[in-house]
């Protein structure tokens, strides 16, 4: 298994450098020698013992970013020609020039007690650019200069996560994109979602998922089941739709989740786009909802059947 896992990295090997180089007819000096061969053993070592293979078939490593801000980023670099790969990191995890991952399945898994928790950290300035790729993010707080974009053909849930920092990003979710918000963004700075022809997907049973601005066009897709969420402004555009649902009926029974709801500031629905809240609070609006000709809303509209057959259209 060690020699198979040396194999597996010997890309990232071949490019490293040794201390010290010689020239022929230069005189090899022991102590210059020895330290180049401590160096690629050290390399070595560290090499030998990183792919670890889940049951599922997941690659995994530890990365502790306490002692050396740069392991991540640096580590996944490092293992480009592996896929899929689960980081389990500690520490404060520092990107410098940005972050930006391609036509790979990674996820970055923190700790969930708050005390512990790690962080992703960018730059002022910076983004957070995922492509084609499937991305997951657990129990790990991300500190944002600028936008957190999904371009196209990715799959990514952020699970447990929050934004830290003076601000919060934009989220971007471009052309046949997913993202999934599991009881997350519920504590720290609000971010706004911009999705374009993409799907937003939300669970929060745990507390409320708090937002900023979210919109949502040319046929996206928001949905939000046994959500408790909370969206000053609302704008569907362009083919566009929510369909919400307040159904009870797959929460636990063990009393600890808190009441679900949709809490709205402003609601705009644009032609062509669809807004269902089963469950709401009345059969009107209990916020300013501007619903344009050629588009259809509805609150409270009976069974969660009834609201799911009509959202099955979109």
């Amino acid at each position: 298994m060690r020699l198979f896992a040396f194999l597996l990295l010997l890309p990232a090997l071949s490019f490293a450098q040794v201390p010290h180089t010689f020239q022929n007819g230069d005189v090899a000096d022991a102590e210059k020698i020895n330290e180049n061969f401590d160096a690629l053993n050290q390399r070595i070592l560290s090499l030998e013992t990183l792919p670890t293979r889940d049951d599922a078939g997941m690659l995994y490593m530890d990365i502790d970013c306490s002692s050396d801000s740069g392991a991540l980023a640096d580590m996944i670099q490092a293992t480009a020609h592996l896929d899929p790969v689960k980081f389990n990191i500690s520490g404060d995890c520092l990107f410098e020039a940005g972050f930006i991952i391609y036509g790979r399945v990674i996820r970055i898994y923190g700790d969930p007690r708050p005390e512990v928790r790690p962080r992703l950290l960018l730059g002022e300035g910076q983004n957070f650019v995922v492509e084609s790729s499937a991305f997951d993010i657990w129990y790990t707080d991300i500190e944002v200069g600028n936008a957190f974009l999904l371009t196209q053909n990715v799959s990514a849930t952020l699970f447990g996560v929050n934004f830290s920092g003076p601000a919060a990003p934009t989220i971007k979710v471009r052309a046949n994109s997913n993202l999934r918000l599991i009881n997350a963004l519920q504590a720290g700075p609000r971010p706004s979602i911009k999705v374009t022809a993409g799907t937003l997907w939300i669970a929060s049973n745990v507390a409320t998922t708090k937002l900023n601005r979210v919109s949502a066009s040319i046929g996206s897709k928001v949905w939000c089941w046994y959500c408790n969420v909370d969206i000053p402004s609302l704008i569907l555009d362009i083919n566009s739709s929510l369909c919400a649902s307040d159904a009870y009926d797959e929460l636990p029974d063990d009393g600890n989740s808190n009441p679900v709801h949709l809490n709205l500031g402003e609601l705009t629905v644009r032609t062509g786009s669809v807004f269902v809240h089963e469950g709401a609070p009345s059969a009107q609006p209990t916020y300013v909802a501007n619903v344009l000709a050629g588009s259809i809303a509805e609150w409270n509209v009976g069974t969660s059947d009834e609201s799911r057959e009509r959202c099955a259209f979109r």
